[in-house]
């Protein structure tokens, strides 16, 4: 089969979900991805052989029909151009342009909440690649800001946000906010993130627990010394969350590099600032390195991997960490 659900990405599931849920979950999760991702041209087909289309169809649903044949028309759309004059700006097109003034005028006359947010997404995607952020940051306070139950499309409108704003607090926010629940965005929006920053300036921002652990997840991995803290209060907040193991597994990794590279070589380890440190300053530092390694054993201790969402990762972790501090 040329689409397997088993392979469909995190958030593009989501979204395939969301589409299910408007058909009464009927239409299978390859049926909607089939149609949403990759068949353009069955869309406007009311003979189409694929049953998330043929529900569409059957239920009259002309609004969601209507906007998917608008959402594969702007597919091309969606990057940047470089203007053929090699002037430095990019290019504004005109079709992406007229592209938005349709999608705010669906946004403004359409009652469908659904599909209203669908339009404001499309138009604020549009909108960045068109360098219009002003209508983009009104297009998403018009829609998104207010939201408390979020979903797949918030995250996805937050990230386009996210790439056009200067203020560090809120941007961090966001960017965290991103990364947590929008999968496909998390490699760009690394970067969006901007260390100088204080966590506590940004926590303030959080409403909920989930959010302030996001923070301290993207914070976490954007610290390449000891992130205990980090690993602390996303257990504290938010025990569930994925980005716990990850952690965990990444503090085992930072403490491979510095425990038994310098024990094994005698090299310096790779993620240290310090250049050619001596062979005497390399064992001292090991000495601490296995104090931290305690550290964190003590406060897997604490934990309750009934909580957590992979029990096995903190088991492996608690041996491997006494292997590290000597404990075999």
């Amino acid at each position: 089969s040329l689409y397997n659900e088993n392979i469909i990405e995190t958030s593009q599931k989501l979204n395939v979900d969301l589409w299910r849920k408007r058909c009464g979950n009927t239409p299978s999760e390859h049926d909607v991805y089939a149609a949403v991702y990759f068949l353009a041209d069955e869309i406007n087909n009311p003979n189409s052989s694929n049953p998330f289309v043929q529900s569409l169809y059957k239920n009259k649903d002309i609004g969601a029909i209507k906007y998917l044949a608008f959402a594969k028309k702007c597919e091309g759309l969606n990057s940047f151009y470089s203007d053929p004059w090699e002037r430095k700006e990019t290019t504004k097109l005109p079709q992406r342009s007229a592209s938005i003034q349709i999608a705010l005028k669906e946004i403004g006359t359409i009652k469908d909440e659904d599909i209203k947010l669908r339009y404001a997404f499309i138009a604020i995607r549009l909108a960045y690649y068109n360098h219009d952020y002003e209508i983009l940051r009104k297009i998403y306070d018009d829609n998104f800001k207010s939201r408390s139950k979020k979903n797949i499309l918030d995250y996805w409108s937050m990230y386009f946000l996210t790439l056009t704003e200067s203020k560090g607090a809120l941007k961090n926010y966001h960017a965290s906010q991103v990364f947590a629940n929008a999968t496909d965005k998390r490699f760009m929006i690394n970067w969006q993130y901007d260390k100088t920053i204080p966590i506590s300036e940004t926590i303030k921002l959080a409403r909920t627990n989930k959010e302030k652990s996001a923070i301290w997840l993207l914070a976490g991995i954007q610290n390449p010394a000891r992130a205990l803290e980090s690993l602390q209060n996303i257990y504290l907040l938010d025990p569930h969350s994925d980005g716990f193991g990850f952690l965990l597994l990444r503090e085992l990794n930072k403490l491979e590099d510095w425990i038994y590279t310098p024990y094994y070589t005698y090299f310096e380890p790779s993620l240290l600032n310090e250049e050619k440190p001596s062979y005497t300053k390399n064992q001292e530092r090991i000495i601490k390195d296995k104090e931290y390694a305690q550290n964190i054993l003590g406060f897997l201790s604490t934990v309750d991997i009934g909580k957590v969402e992979n029990p096995l990762v903190c088991k492996l972790s608690k041996a491997y960490l006494q292997c590290m501090t000597d404990n075999y």
